[in-house]
């Protein structure tokens, strides 16, 4: 998709942090760590849920999501069709196999309002899984 959009002549700054910024109604200017300064008309923030540290969503949602793989397995004969397994319960879980014959087992999503309790909260839905 970067690729793509680079394409279309969109500006990628990735793995850049930003100091500062100015927004307004038709410009936004960003001030780099590297003390550059980016205009833009739109800027995307890619960063997960740490973006909520630079736009402040009232309908954004952290959530954590945990994720567990096996070691490898010789013998995955009883997987069939190399099928994913969904849970639709809420959290949900599902597993499935990887290139590398692991099995990866992930969910149990939480929302996480206190990032200080998020490993102690992974921690926790790593041993339920």
């Amino acid at each position: 998709m970067i690729e793509k959009a680079v394409s279309k002549g969109v500006r990628v700054y990735a793995k850049t942090k930003i100091n500062g910024k100015i927004l307004t109604e038709n410009q936004t200017q960003l001030f780099t760590e590297t003390g550059h300064t980016v205009h833009a008309q739109t800027v995307i923030f890619a960063t997960g849920y740490e973006a909520q540290k630079e736009v402040k969503d009232k309908n954004a949602v952290v959530l954590s999501s945990c994720a567990i793989a096996t070691n490898q397995i010789a013998d995955q004969a009883q997987w069939h069709d190399n099928m994913m397994i969904w849970e639709t319960a809420r959290p949900y879980l599902y597993a499935r196999k990887t290139p590398g014959n692991r099995i990866i087992i992930c969910g149990l999503d939480e929302s996480t309002g206190y990032l200080e309790k998020r490993v102690p909260m992974i921690l926790n839905n790593r041993d339920k899984i």
